[in-house]
């Protein structure tokens, strides 16, 4: 598995570089084995986690959803991030502009 940091002005941008790029973000269960392991720097990460507000469902984002992530939080979707200690929280609270860094993941099988 190869792993590599993206970074962006936004959430969106991290997350096309990382598409570009060939990798795929990392859910919030991977980033907690990685950060654990030491496999990643020990700092805060987007995840491709998404929590609804509405109905309370978590669950990984499909590529699909993450390509157009603007029309998740349109409906109230967030993506779950990853403290610099064990915790998670809502990405940017309601806020899709903030700045994004997400671990990409490329298997090379």
């Amino acid at each position: 598995m190869e792993l590599k940091i993206f970074e962006g002005n936004s959430i969106k941008e991290a997350l096309d570089k990382c598409f570009a790029y060939g990798y795929k973000p990392a859910n919030l269960v991977l980033v907690t084995l990685l950060k654990k392991s030491r496999k990643i720097p020990e700092q805060w990460y987007d995840t491709s986690t998404i929590w609804f507000k509405d109905t309370g469902e978590i669950r990984d984002a499909t590529k699909k959803e993450l390509m157009n992530i603007e029309e998740i939080y349109k409906k109230d979707g967030r993506l779950l991030i990853l403290g610099d200690g064990d915790g998670y929280g809502l990405c940017g609270g309601s806020r899709i502009g903030d700045g994004g860094r997400f671990v990409g993941v490329r298997n090379d099988e």
